[in-house]
């Protein structure tokens, strides 16, 4: 019978070897692409922001120039005249365009480039021919001079972003120089007409590079780490499972001493785990800690937008994963038994009103009702109020989980007849299928078929709530019909019931 049994366990490894080699290829093709293409994106915006706001201030420099220094010119008798053509003649000072003009040549050799231009046939730039970009952002910015013009293209082999915008007649002084000037293609200028477009071009070319080697380093690495996995985990199927096999026959034939054996390593276990899962929880609480400082702008509100949003992502990621980790390290001390319980006389109607208080944001958001009915004059339970009250927190969020909007979750408690005090959570949910209820009070159980789909967590609450029931001597039912609702009652024995006589603030101890 062993025989067959792996067999059968070698064979499922087998089974599982495609799927297991399809997931590591899909998760590597999403982060060859996927990881590129965010960075490429996220350049692209930064490039068009800073390019926008350098032709916005190059146009401001622009009319400022034509308000205060060729208005002057062409009003004054003195002898400086402006042309297009001041390079070469002593006394002349460059036009306004010509100034933008050359400002651009100087910015030629950096990653940063500055081109004028208009459709217009001016007599300085008449032989001067518009690309298809130049073609495509006049038309546009004639359409709608208010939108800059945007686009990522490649330029003699680099990544550039190149954003234009529209020129537009700001100044009296030009229309009326244009108007008049025998050499203007136009004759009937207005305030606000567009004459040209200022491009400014970005070389993003390393940003994309990066984001690329970041893809490829995140597929390496992501491949080695699963690759790893995988060899360990055949390893261990192939390998060490015939050793273990082995162990077990001779375990079979020495029961006595091989169940020791067994013993020894489960503690181990548990040991191990809650050990790894106090360690994991020391770097991740600064994870948390620092992504919360820099989503709330505690230091200083952050530049970019998506920097705030990949901050509260990680903050939230954070708080989940610890959660996570809380409820290994919980069933961990438990199987390890090492949690201990710090006991007091508690008010159970305080006690449960606490524990509402805590899931109603939740119950709120799906519009459930939640009542409670707790008996007047219910004595004292003798308890670890801190472990209780996580069992019935756990016990409501659950069924507020499992309860459709509009519906209603009802939390009761009473004394039965032999004393035992008696809380129950009942809800209106989609309820759970008979042959299911004795499964997912096990370990790592979700029942998604049940709820039309797996829920997110470990499947260890009902797990913990079950065991620190245990704790207390109590227990912890659920009874539920499919379609109707689910009740989970908890039950103490009646020795932690306190009489009524008995003072709240001791502490007395189990005899």
């Amino acid at each position: 019978m062993s025989d067959i049994v792996d067999k059968k366990t070698k064979n499922l490894a087998l089974q599982l070897l495609p799927m297991q080699l399809l997931s590591v290829v899909i998760v590597a093709l999403l982060a060859w692409f996927f990881v590129p293409y965010y960075v490429e994106k996220s350049a692209e915006e930064q490039a068009a922001l800073a390019a926008e706001q350098v032709a916005r201030n190059f146009l401001t420099l622009r009319t400022y120039y034509t308000d205060n220094v060729v208005n002057k010119v062409l009003n004054s008798d003195g002898n400086l005249i402006v042309d297009h053509g001041h390079k070469t003649i002593a006394n002349a000072i460059p036009l306004p365009a010509s100034l933008i003009f050359d400002m651009g040549e100087l910015l030629k050799d950096s990653q940063v480039q500055l081109k004028f231009y208009s459709p217009f046939p001016f007599e300085n730039r008449k032989d001067r021919q518009l690309d298809a970009y130049g073609q495509a952002a006049w038309l546009a910015l004639t359409q709608n001079p208010n939108t800059p013009y945007v686009q990522h293209t490649k330029m003699n082999g680099q990544e550039v972003v190149r954003l234009a915008v529209a020129d537009r007649m700001t100044s009296q002084v030009c229309i009326d120089c244009h108007n008049s000037h025998p050499l203007s293609p136009k004759k009937d200028w207005h305030l606000g007409d567009v004459r040209g477009v200022l491009e400014i071009s970005s070389n993003i070319s390393s940003q994309v590079s990066k984001g690329h080697k970041l893809g490829l380093y995140i597929v390496i690495g992501f491949v080695v780490l699963i690759g790893g996995m995988m060899a360990m985990s055949f390893r261990i199927t192939f390998v060490e499972f015939d050793k273990w096999s082995n162990a077990r026959k001779i375990h079979e034939r020495e029961l006595s001493d091989a169940s020791m054996k067994a013993n020894a390593a489960s503690k181990a276990k548990s040991v191990f785990l809650a050990n790894m899962s106090h360690e994991l929880r020391t770097p991740l609480n600064a994870i948390i800690g620092y992504s919360e400082i820099l989503s709330k702008g505690i230091l200083g509100k952050l530049n970019n937008a998506k920097h705030e949003e990949y901050a509260l992502d990680i903050y939230n990621c954070g708080n989940h994963l610890l959660n996570l980790i809380n409820d290994i390290l919980d069933i961990s001390k438990i199987e390890a038994k090492k949690e201990e319980l710090s006991e007091r006389i508690i008010e159970v109607r305080l006690m449960m009103e606490t524990s509402l208080q805590r899931v109603r944001p939740l119950a709120d958001q799906k519009g459930i009702t939640l009542s409670i009915d707790v008996p007047d004059h219910l004595p004292g339970l003798l308890c670890d109020e801190r472990r209780v009250v996580q069992v019935l927190i756990n016990l409501l969020n659950n069924a507020i989980k499992f309860t459709n909007m509009g519906g209603h979750v009802d939390f009761t408690s009473e004394l039965d007849g032999a004393g035992r005090h008696v809380v129950k959570v009942s809800d209106n949910g989609r309820g759970i299928a008979q042959e299911h209820l004795s499964r997912i009070i096990m370990p790592f159980e979700q029942i998604g078929d049940a709820f039309d789909s797996p829920q997110e967590g470990t499947g260890l609450g009902l797990t913990i709530c079950k065991s620190l029931m245990k704790l207390h001597g109590g227990d912890l039912e659920i009874s539920s019909e499919l379609g109707t609702g689910t009740t989970v009652t908890v039950t103490f024995p009646p020795e932690r019931t306190v009489p009524d006589t008995t003072d709240p603030g001791q502490n007395p101890t189990l005899a």
